[in-house]
């Protein structure tokens, strides 16, 4: 839903996200794991032993030719077919990926700004996972991540760092094996908030009138073309998702509408407030100013969007 730039930082992030990973014994359980296996099972998982400190920081605009250069002979169709569902799941214990998903990629996305779905935005992308705690519970909350590039046809990618997407349990149950149609991260010169969300205007008009929340119609649309994205509403139904937060967007309209310039201005002379013109947005009407911050918590795009329009009226 909200992009991220592949910047300067963000390189510096997947490349300490590589260097840990270099820490743990994953060549040595990938050795112990081909041991196991002959043929081209064996050469298989050869190939990722050879290539897969590389494979970490692989960006997404060079997987379809990666793949093409040193797996596609071991697909179905390929010249030394290895049946995957036999050793997928083998490959990706010895990628340490539940250590990853845990412990280690939690650090990285919290440190991009992302605790919310990417995909919907309309919850955090947590989730109680079974699995004991350091103080020995059963459950422990961790990010629920999903493979951009599932990890069943390319097990190989299974820690790669841009293939991993937190997300929210309902979302990466939607999607499931589905063919990657969205990517999260983007160059600098791409536009990295491709939707945005609006309140349709006759709706808005008649719930002047009745002071009627179900009067409001959310609607999301593509920013290029005006109309749904229908793609990603397929995907991730966003359309029927959004509309269950009419009372949210109702709160953004009555906070606009009370904390108006005058008011500002008197809060500000009183001094009983002291809220920084930063802040205001984000403490007096709810919601983030800045794009940057739309991955940090649910519907931080739809109030954002709706403010927005609000200040254009």
């Amino acid at each position: 839903m909200k992009r991220i730039i592949i910047d300067n930082n963000i390189e510096d992030l997947a490349d300490a996200y590589k260097k840990e990973l270099e820490a743990l014994s994953i060549k040595e359980d990938l050795e112990e794991l081909q041991e196991q296996y002959e043929g081209y099972a064996a050469e298989y998982i050869g190939k990722i032993i050879s290539l897969w400190p590389e494979m970490i920081t692989v960006k997404p605009d060079k997987y379809k030719q990666y793949h093409k250069n040193h797996f596609a002979q071991y697909d179905r169709d390929g010249t030394k077919e290895v049946n995957l569902s036999a050793i997928y799941k083998g490959i990706v214990e010895a990628l340490h990926y539940d250590n990853v998903q845990a412990k280690i990629f939690p650090k990285y996305a919290r440190l991009m700004g992302i605790r919310s779905c990417v995909y919907c935005n309309a919850q955090f992308a947590v989730s109680a996972k079974k699995g004991k705690t350091d103080r020995g519970k059963v459950f422990r909350s961790t990010y629920t991540l999903d493979h951009w590039q599932p990890k069943s046809k390319y097990p190989y990618m299974a820690v790669s760092f841009y293939n991993l997407y937190p997300c929210c349990s309902p979302c990466n149950q939607m999607k499931s094996y589905k063919a990657p149609y969205w990517i999260l991260y983007c160059k600098p010169d791409e536009d990295s908030n491709p939707f945005n969300f609006k309140i349709e205007d006759e709706s808005l008009l008649n719930y002047e009138f009745e002071w009627d929340a179900e009067k409001l119609e959310i609607q999301f649309l593509d920013k290029n073309t005006g109309k749904l994205p229908e793609k990603y509403d397929e995907y991730f139904h966003i359309k029927k998702l959004y509309a269950n937060f009419k009372s949210e967007v109702e709160e953004v309209i009555w906070r606009k509408r009370t904390y108006n310039d005058a008011m500002l201005v008197a809060m500000k002379e009183s001094e009983l407030y002291n809220v920084r013109p930063e802040e205001i947005h984000r403490f007096i009407y709810g919601y983030y100013e800045n794009e940057k911050d739309l991955l940090k918590r649910p519907l931080a795009k739809l109030l954002q969007d709706v403010g927005k329009q609000l200040d254009k009226m």
